[in-house]
């Protein structure tokens, strides 16, 4: 191994180590309030280093949820999306659900980087990275409510209206799994997860419907 690939290599895995420990502190209850300087000793490194990979303590949140994003997609992309369009968003949900169900890391990431003001402070990159992702988020589910609405299961109607409520409730799901339900049963939460997944699928069918 060269000189030069032995350098790239040191950075990538100095850069794995901040990014990791920047993970281990979100276990701590005063997660919001983490430093660089936390995060510097945490990896062992001088807080310089950290400069040297990230601008600010916002990037690296922002690429812990990019790579938590890379996951959830790839696990997305690996079900049968050929199955019926109905079968196929509720597995969908459940996945995306569960990704915040099994840790309180994923679930802090996503929540502290979904606002508006921690994005205006991200560089131009790290927003355009941001974006390309959520992206990637909406035209998966968008090329299946589209073909649902080709299909007939769904109202002929813009996709972000016809998906408002359900954006709505899964927002609301995230949180009621990490506050009001955090101490039930895996099977209490399945079973709330199961609801949930069936009331913002039936909201969406029956968007057209006058009450």
């Amino acid at each position: 191994m060269g000189i030069q690939e032995r350098r790239e290599r040191d950075f990538l895995r100095r850069e794995r180590d901040i990014l990791d420990a920047a993970l281990g502190l979100l276990d701590h209850d005063d997660w919001q309030s983490v430093t660089i300087a936390q995060i510097a000793t945490k990896a062992e490194i001088g807080k310089g280093t950290i400069y040297k990979h990230f601008a600010t303590k916002e990037e690296i949140y922002a690429r812990l949820s990019l790579d938590f994003g890379d996951e959830m997609l790839a696990a997305m992309r690996r079900l049968d999306h050929n199955q019926p369009v109905l079968d196929l968003l509720r597995a969908l949900m459940r996945l995306a659900l569960k990704y915040h169900v099994r840790g309180m890391r994923y679930h802090r990431v996503l929540m502290f980087c979904r606002a508006l003001d921690f994005r205006r402070r991200l560089s131009p990159e790290a927003q355009k990275a941001m974006d390309d992702k959520d992206m990637e988020f909406d035209t998966l589910f968008g090329t299946i409510i589209e073909k649902g609405i080709e299909e007939g299961i769904f109202p002929r109607m813009p996709i972000e209206k016809l998906t408002w409520g359900a954006h709505a409730a899964f927002e609301g799901t995230t949180l009621m799994l990490w506050n009001e339900l955090a101490g039930a049963t895996d099977e209490q939460k399945q079973e709330f997860i199961d609801t949930v997944i069936h009331f913002m699928l039936v909201g969406m069918v029956y968007q057209d419907r006058k009450l």
